[in-house]
C-alpha cells in the first residue's frame, strides 16, 4: 500500500509519516509512507493509493480528490 501525507509545510506530514513507518515495521506491513507539502501534492498524488490529509487542510480536500486516481481515497 502506498500512503501519502499531506500538510500546508510539509513539516507536521514528515514527522507523521516517521512514525507510521516505524509502526507498519513493527508489524511487518509492507507500505510506502511519503510526505509532502501541498504546493507539491501533484507530482506524486496519483501514486498513492491512500491520501491523508492534515486539518489544517480540510478545504483543498475536494481539490486532491480531483488530482487523484479514481476511487483514491482522500481522508
Amino acid at each position: 500500500m502506498k500512503i501519502l501525507l499531506c500538510c500546508k509545510a510539509g513539516v507536521t506530514s514528515n514527522m507523521f509519516a516517521s512514525a507510521l513507518k516505524d509502526e507498519a515495521s513493527k508489524k511487518d506491513m509492507e507500505v510506502i509512507i511519503w510526505a509532502t507539502a501541498e504546493t507539491m501534492i501533484e507530482y506524486s498524488i496519483e501514486q498513492a493509493d491512500v491520501i491523508l490529509v492534515t486539518p489544517q487542510l480540510k478545504s483543498s480536500v475536494s481539490k486532491f480528490e480531483d488530482l487523484a486516481k479514481a476511487g483514491t481515497p482522500v481522508i
